[in-house]
């Protein structure tokens, strides 16, 4: 750890170079468009010679490149006596001392790099300050999409420990014809009257989606009792009211709960009724953008309808299923941009988070908590009646386990994977169900689209 004496001092000699390694050599060749330098820069000095190796001209001849700095700040003694017992129950550093002992050891390193520290100050860089897990953010020179996306991002990850669960809506009867990624247009056919039944007396699930909805309600109620259990034996835990500061604290939404719980689903009356539960009554939140891939001309249509229909554009979507924007409707790329703030949303909370959508919603949310390429997502195959939990894994990454509440001959197979240190192609692999019907609820079981095209 660092001391300040001349001879161990980081800054008595050139700092090992960013641009180093295999991935930053290939960041530097511009085929990667972002690169994160997690490291001390802890001074002005080493700030400077960062923003030299990432800027010159003649380093990176050709190639604009912005560099943000982004600087976290705690000094609120409550949380750092938190985050202090984390650190020492979960770091290898400390194994074998008593807690009084690693605290002191961990306090005293932090003495010593105080002791260099140099905060950022100089107004003509761009930086992100954290103060206090997002109490209060700084920002200079901070613009665009930095701010529109990367800002509330910064705000929104925690270290919280709670699940986030993603869900498919639950079955519909088979003499409604519903595309599972069609917009409300898929119920224009039946009254007003008809409509609301549907949501608020649960006509709109068939059988096995009434089945569904009814353990999910038992399921999600265990896992949430489950979690505060667990969460009452962590050494630390954000707060489960507001923020994730010790101070300024509000009140639960509803503390006749069991559990703190945030439910998102689309604006679709099948998603809403799946989780309206009489038993365990957690408010839902409707979000538009968890609405399904838009396909304008095709809303409603499989795909061989749209081959019949249009060969040339099912000939574009077969060549290039993310860039294909539908007639009139969405492309999987325009899908990704729609769901950045719901991403936000979940990653924001500190408490058990249940998503209930479609298809290709849960696939881009998949593919972001798998940590593997959006692009690819269209491939991923969400089964019916199936909840998909992701649990934060220490070091990094995500646990993501399948669990089948209603049994479906496609949900056979359900596995427990570690995305933090699977490779993506091994998740395709080890996640691969054949003839799984997800285009539509209607689809009979044994039908499953072509391996080339999104599995919409």
């Amino acid at each position: 750890w660092l001391d300040n004496e001349p001879e161990s001092n980081g800054e008595s000699s050139e700092p090992s170079s960013p641009v180093g390694s295999s991935p930053s050599r290939r960041w530097r060749k511009g085929h990667d468009r972002i690169a994160i330098f997690d490291a001390t820069n802890s001074t002005a000095k080493r700030r400077r010679w960062i923003l030299e190796e990432c800027t010159s001209p003649e380093k990176r001849a050709g190639k604009t490149t912005g560099v943000v700095f982004v600087e976290s700040i705690c000094d609120d003694e409550a949380l750092l006596g938190e985050n202090y017992k984390f650190k020492v129950k979960n770091s290898p550093d400390f194994e074998g001392m008593d807690l009084e002992s690693a605290i002191a050891d961990l306090k005293q390193r932090v003495r010593k790099y105080e002791e260099q520290y140099e905060t950022l100050t100089d107004q003509s860089q761009s930086y992100i300050k954290i103060f206090n897990l997002s109490t209060r953010l700084m920002v200079n020179h901070i613009y665009g999409r930095m701010a529109k996306t990367i800002v509330p991002a910064l705000m929104a990850w925690n270290i919280g420990t709670r699940p986030i669960f993603l869900s498919r809506s639950g079955r519909v009867p088979d003499m409604i014809k519903t595309d599972e990624n069609d917009s409300e247009n898929s119920m224009l056919d039946l009254s007003s009257h008809t409509k609301k039944k549907l949501l608020n007396k649960g006509d709109g699930l068939g059988g096995s989606g009434l089945q569904y909805r009814d353990a999910l309600c038992e399921f999600f109620g265990q896992e949430g009792k489950t979690f505060m259990k667990e969460r009452l034996e962590k050494a630390s835990s954000p707060s489960l009211r507001t923020g994730t500061s010790q101070t300024g604290l509000g009140t639960l939404e509803n503390d006749d709960l069991p559990f703190p719980a945030r439910i998102l689903t689309s604006v679709m009356p099948r998603a809403i009724e799946t989780a309206l539960w009489d038993s365990l009554p957690v408010p839902i939140e409707t979000i538009s953008n968890l609405n399904p891939l838009d396909k304008g001309d095709f809303a409603g249509m499989e795909l061989d309808e749209v081959q019949k229909q249009d060969p040339r554009f099912y000939s574009r979507l077969e060549s290039d299923p993310y860039n294909t924007r539908f007639p009139g409707g969405e492309s999987y790329c325009d899908l990704i941009s729609r769901l950045e703030t719901v991403v936000i949303d979940i990653e924001q909370q500190v408490a058990p988070v249940l998503v209930v959508s479609h298809v290709s919603c849960l696939q881009a949310l998949i593919a972001y908590f798998r940590n593997s390429p959006v692009e690819q997502c269209m491939s991923i195959e969400v089964p019916m009646h199936t909840v998909i939990k992701f649990t934060p894994s220490r070091g990094g990454g995500w646990i993501e386990s399948r669990h089948v509440l209603v049994e479906e001959p496609e949900n056979a197979g359900a596995a427990v994977i570690n995305v933090g240190s699977v490779p993506g192609n091994l998740l395709s692999m080890a996640n691969h169900q054949p003839n799984t019907p997800i285009w539509g609820d209607h689809k009979s079981k044994n039908e499953s689209p072509p391996p080339s095209l999104p599995c919409l």
